[in-house]
């Protein structure tokens, strides 16, 4: 018996492998109804073609389709010209592939060139334009049944998906906001590298995810404008979060942190609140952020670094104790004023 956590974690497996199996079946169904011979071709299509998303699917439809009409042009002119030696194959392949040089295509072009040998070497019509058109009949009837269970069946929108990586990208930077916070107060130099890991893994996703979006219509809460504007935000607080990691490799000379307490240690906490909430509020039409007002603190924190008493202090430390401690206050002033833009920007959508 399957145990509710199992299917927990493995339910979005198990709805997908359900979807395909359905697309394939209504796919070869469907051709046979039509009085097409080889309904696989449209099977095989609905599998590769549906995918997680609506968004990715779109995207897979649109290449697979431009593809297998290329092939299937391609392969119905060289059979006309030069027959279906194997040579002649090889070179109606290759003029295939070169013709899916487009980026959008690149990914198609093996489709492409198995629809060339269908078409060359599977001919079993009086006219290989009429087995070209048959192919292409076929994987489009794949193409269209597979975005109809996408549509209809467990949808999934990769719009969504890509608000769930984008906040997931500003909790992996918060991870290490932590860490390196925790080097700063405690002088220790704990490895980082797991979650410095995690940061460039969700940057990896919402690249990826970012893709498939852009093939789907944009939600009523969330814009094209206020994807794009979170994503640039959260860049610049990883660049942020960085350079305080980089300043706290080596440990800052406590009298510098001294002179410039209370007013860093206020920052430092107001902008690990900012952060929390970014992370932990839901993001939706409905939500309210309440992000922390961080103007107050970076103020204070300026004109604590004006005084003459950090200066004198300054002094007597060493150039580079300097340097490192004024890359950290930088580094922190920016994540905490790209956090609270972040805020604004949410909040603004609504």
């Amino acid at each position: 018996m399957i145990s509710p956590k199992f299917w927990e974690r493995n339910a979005s497996h198990f709805k997908q492998a359900f979807r395909t199996g359905a697309a394939a079946l209504l796919s070869l169904y469907l051709t046979k109804a039509l009085g097409l011979a080889q309904g696989y071709w449209a099977a095989i299509s609905s599998i590769i073609v549906l995918q997680s998303h609506m968004g990715a699917t779109v995207k897979a439809s649109s290449g697979r389709l431009i593809a297998t009409a290329i092939g299937a042009v391609v392969g119905a002119l060289m059979i006309g010209i030069e027959g279906n030696a194997y040579l002649s194959v090889a070179v109606a392949i290759s003029v295939a592939v070169l013709c899916c040089t487009p980026q959008r295509l690149r990914d198609s072009y093996r489709l492409a060139g198995s629809t060339v040998i269908s078409v060359m070497l599977g001919t079993r019509l009086a006219s290989p334009w009429a087995t070209a058109m048959e192919r292409f009949l076929e994987v489009s009837i794949g193409i269209v049944v597979a975005l109809m269970v996408a549509k209809v069946l467990w949808p999934s929108r990769a719009r969504r998906q890509l608000l769930r990586e984008i906040q997931q990208g500003y909790s992996a930077a918060y991870m290490v906001f932590k860490a390196v916070i925790d080097r700063y107060k405690t002088g220790t130099t704990p490895d980082i590298e797991d979650l410095l890991a995690k940061v460039r893994e969700t940057r990896r996703q919402i690249y990826e995810i970012r893709q498939q979006a852009s093939y789907e219509h944009a939600d009523a809460g969330f814009s094209d404008e206020l994807i794009a504007a979170t994503i640039g935000q959260l860049r610049l607080i990883r660049q942020g979060v960085d350079g305080m990691e980089l300043a706290t490799r080596a440990i800052i000379d406590q009298k510098l942190e001294q002179a410039a307490n209370p007013e860093v240690e206020q920052l430092l906490n107001a902008t690990s609140i900012a952060f929390d909430r970014v992370v932990t509020v839901p993001w939706g039409p409905d939500a309210d952020p309440g992000f922390f007002n961080l103007e107050e603190p970076l103020s204070a924190l300026d004109h604590k670094l004006a005084t003459k008493g950090f200066s004198d202090v300054a002094s007597q430390c060493a150039p580079d104790d300097v340097m490192r401690f004024h890359t950290f206050i930088i580094s922190l002033r920016s994540t905490a004023q790209e956090l609270a833009l972040t805020g604004h920007l949410l909040g603004k959508e609504r």
